[in-house]
């Protein structure tokens, strides 16, 4: 595998796959309903997400605790996130599969009783390797 920068320096890196392994990626991100962009970014944010638990940081960006502290903040102070933390919240609020949306009936709306959206703590915990890869650039 070879990579190289793009010369307008957009932040995007040029990888050269060998065909064996492009095939792989192909097949796995099909089994997975996926564009392969998408798998290939997810396999490299879960590899460097394992590198850093095999080195025994558990106080990395990539550590379940975070994602947990996140959601806590996301939950009730969600305009205090900056730089980084800010990218990964607005991937987080646009992206409808992170929230549970509460069913309600006609008359909880008219007694003022519909509660709003929230997050899933568990697809956010999936996606989190993901989440910071976006943010880091890893």
């Amino acid at each position: 595998m070879t990579y190289r920068t793009n010369p307008e320096n957009t932040g995007r890196v040029t990888v050269g796959l060998s065909t064996s392994l492009l095939v792989a990626a192909t097949q796995n991100a099909q089994r997975r309903n996926m564009p392969v962009q998408a798998w290939l970014e997810e396999a490299t944010a879960h590899y460097c997400a394992w590198e850093e638990m095999q080195a025994g940081k558990q106080d990395t960006p990539w550590s379940p605790a975070t994602a947990e502290l996140f959601a806590g903040v996301a939950h009730s102070s969600a305009e205090i996130f900056s730089g980084r933390w800010s990218t990964i919240w607005d991937a987080v609020r646009r992206d409808r599969s992170f929230w549970i949306y509460p069913k309600f009936t006609i008359g909880d709306l008219e007694e003022g009783h519909a509660d709003d959206p929230y997050l899933d703590v568990e697809v956010l915990r999936k996606s989190w390797p993901r989440l910071v890869a976006l943010a880091y650039r890893c």
